[in-house]
């Protein structure tokens, strides 16, 4: 018997061990997080799709039905409470959709945009305490947030910067990049300008650092106040 035949006859009495065990990778992949269920966080009933799940927390979504039709909304919840927090829509097709998820403890912070009719979109970046629902914002910028950072007190921090301005046109300063901040001193603009590496945000413990002109510049985030910060302090 040649090699080849062998080696054919060996690949057709696996095959049906091979498609058994994808089929049962398949389903422990369908199986729900049954320690969320059990939680309270995640709904017994409907549909929960969860996207990010954490030793403390799990984000999901969920879909709902509307006048305007059927759309999807995403949830935080810590698991040792077991109390859903609503965080916001979560669809495209509704000009809504959350991105940058970060958790942090008790502390999910991400960035929301909403999309405008000329295909231009402001960002804001929230973030939530999911142990008590209370939520703190930065004002919707036309900006793009390339990074996001939040420490385990609910402070954070991002980068951003602008990309175009509506319909797809240049901006009318595409070289603004933005380093911010959102704590217990507020919010602030820590350096801005076109030399800050936006991909370059890293956190370490309660400091944050950033490359900017070529060298590392570092800040420290305070523990954050417990209401809704809206007010801009701009350093640049």
């Amino acid at each position: 018997m040649s090699r080849a035949v062998i080696t054919a006859l060996a690949l057709l009495l696996a095959a049906p061990l091979l498609a058994s065990a994808d089929a049962d990778a398949d389903a422990d992949a369908a199986k729900p997080d049954r320690a969320a269920v059990r939680s309270g966080c995640v709904p017994k009933r409907g549909k929960s799709t969860i996207f990010l799940r954490t030793r403390t927390a799990v984000l999901f979504d969920r879909e709902k039905r509307g006048e305007e039709g059927t759309f999807t909304v995403a949830y935080g919840c810590d698991l040792r409470e077991g109390k859903r927090v609503k965080l916001g829509v979560d669809d495209v097709d509704f000009n809504e959709s959350i991105t940058q998820w970060k958790v942090a403890g008790r502390y999910v912070a991400f960035v929301t945009s909403a999309y405008e009719d000329l295909g231009s979109s402001v960002d804001a970046v929230r973030v939530v305490d999911l142990q008590t629902g209370r939520r703190r914002a930065s004002p919707a910028a036309e900006t793009t947030v390339r990074r996001l950072v939040v420490t385990p007190t609910g402070a954070v921090a991002w980068s951003s910067e602008v990309t175009e301005g509506d319909a797809g046109e240049p901006a009318d300063a595409p070289e603004l990049k933005t380093v911010t901040k959102l704590d217990a001193d507020g919010l602030h603009a820590l350096d801005c300008g076109a030399g800050i590496a936006v991909a370059s945000l890293r956190l370490r413990g309660s400091e944050v650092s950033l490359q900017s002109g070529g060298q590392v510049r570092t800040w420290t985030l305070n523990r954050p106040v417990a209401e809704q910060v809206v007010t801009p302090t701009d350093n640049c």
